[in-house]
């Protein structure tokens, strides 16, 4: 659990402000706000209270830091090489009201990704580790005249950080939001895990895509049905775990997506057991992440060693 930033950090952070900025550049602290926040438990929350911009966030970010100690800012101005997408400029911003419904949504799945976890634990004995589950830092932005990046998860001086983009695609509602928050949670994981996905998965990603290649885009997408381990598709184009561009990172990241929808489920779905890549592939994930303790009961094997739902 991070400690509360201390008040020149936790002005930068709520104000987005870029690391190393000059003085000229930085906005200037008015002497009443720095005596009070200074002092302040949380100056975070303290300097967001004062914000002109930070009305609708506030509320959502005393929950999400009472709850889950998740400190609520702002991501600085930049611009991002979005590899397929492009440049992308992305600028920080707090939630309007055509954005704030998100807000609770946030929370609800931060809630739902310890509550799992809990549960999860609880049922095998075990608990996952290092990574608490939920970042220490999240960061609100817009893409200008664009919807992607949704979102984007990265440890940066050993802090787990989400980048929220508040016009994002994919916040259509709840449920969306809560696989975003799963899926990029599992990015920050992955990273402490010293990028488990691309030594376990890459093999299995790419052995997935050359089965599907050379085929129509209808008929690469209907082969690549089965395999899939999340819904999430490129605006398009066709399931986002093997769009071009994508590798065994984002494979692993909508698995875990997949781990947070049925690991728990009565019956399980037979996504597991459907393709011996996903058998390999989910039991390359609970080993890693779960001390290979599988919360769903073992695949029937078929007379040519398939699995069998």
């Amino acid at each position: 659990m991070a400690p509360p930033l201390a008040f020149e950090e936790a002005w930068d952070f709520v104000y987005g402000v870029p690391a190393g900025a000059a003085s000229a550049d930085r906005k200037a602290v008015a002497p009443e706000v720095r005596a009070e926040c200074t002092i302040s438990e949380v100056p975070a929350l303290c300097i967001l209270r004062k914000h002109p911009q930070g009305t609708r966030t506030l509320t959502f970010a005393e929950e999400v830091w009472r709850k889950h100690h998740v400190a609520v800012g702002q991501l600085p101005p930049e611009w991002m090489d979005g590899g397929y997408r492009g440049k992308i400029e992305l600028k920080p911003q707090f939630a309007e009201a055509s954005d704030a419904r998100q807000l609770p949504w946030i929370l609800a799945a931060m809630d739902a990704q310890r509550t799992f976890r809990d549960a999860v634990t609880a049922k095998l004995g075990v608990a996952p580790r290092p990574f608490s589950g939920l970042p220490s830092h999240l960061r609100f932005f817009v893409s200008v005249g664009r919807t992607t990046p949704a979102a984007m998860a990265i440890v940066l001086a050993s802090t787990d950080q989400f980048y929220w983009n508040l016009h994002g695609s994919l916040h259509r509602d709840a449920k969306s939001v809560t696989e975003t928050v799963i899926h990029e949670a599992f990015h920050l994981e992955d990273d402490h895990h010293g990028g488990w996905s691309l030594r376990a998965l890459t093999a299995t990603h790419a052995k997935i895509l050359a089965q599907c290649s050379g085929k129509s885009a209808t008929a690469r997408d209907a082969c690549l049905a089965p395999f899939a381990p999340g819904r999430t598709r490129v605006r398009g184009g066709t399931f986002y775990a093997f769009h071009g561009g994508n590798d065994a990172r984002e494979y692993g990241a909508e698995l875990a997506v997949r781990f947070f929808e049925e690991a728990l489920a009565a019956p399980p779905s037979p996504w597991k057991c459907a393709t011996a890549e996903n058998s390999y592939a989910w039991g390359a994930f609970v080993t890693e992440f779960w001390s290979g303790k599988d919360p769903l009961p073992a695949c029937l094997t078929s007379s040519s060693g398939v699995p069998a739902p």
